[in-house]
């Protein structure tokens, strides 16, 4: 069983879910797992529409390489474990100042933004110190 990062980034293991699901009783669970180029899933993805249970399915289908979970292809899901995986930008400095586009400059292109009050005050700062000096 999965545990810690790995587990709260790509899903559970638990199948308890399972015996409520809407795809459960369907004639062809197959069709869950198309294969070969070209293979469509379209047509099985209506049961996933209104299931009780599509959180739990797509959960559990995050650790999965194959088939439709949740209502997902298998290209969904890489794409919400990428998503999952990369870094969210910050939201605030260092001093808890919003970084907004208002508050926020960047010196070097690909660095790190800064926040524009924490700018302004070192300058009136220095501005302080220059002048204490003097």
């Amino acid at each position: 069983m999965t545990s810690g990062p790995q587990r709260e980034l790509f899903g559970t293991r638990s199948v308890d879910w399972m015996k409520d699901a809407a795809c459960k009783d369907h004639p062809y669970p197959d069709a869950f797992f198309p294969v070969g180029p070209g293979a469509h899933a379209g047509p099985v993805r209506i049961f996933c529409g209104n299931c009780p249970v599509r959180e739990q399915c797509l959960d559990y289908g995050l650790m999965e390489n194959y088939g439709i979970w949740g209502g997902t292809s298998e290209r969904e899901r890489r794409r919400i474990r990428r998503e999952r995986r990369s870094p969210k930008p910050p939201t605030h400095c260092r001093q808890g100042h919003p970084l907004t586009s208002e508050n926020t400059f960047v010196q070097n292109k690909g660095s790190i933004p800064g926040c524009r009050e924490c700018k302004n005050a070192q300058a009136r700062a220095h501005q302080r110190r220059k002048r204490l000096a003097s």
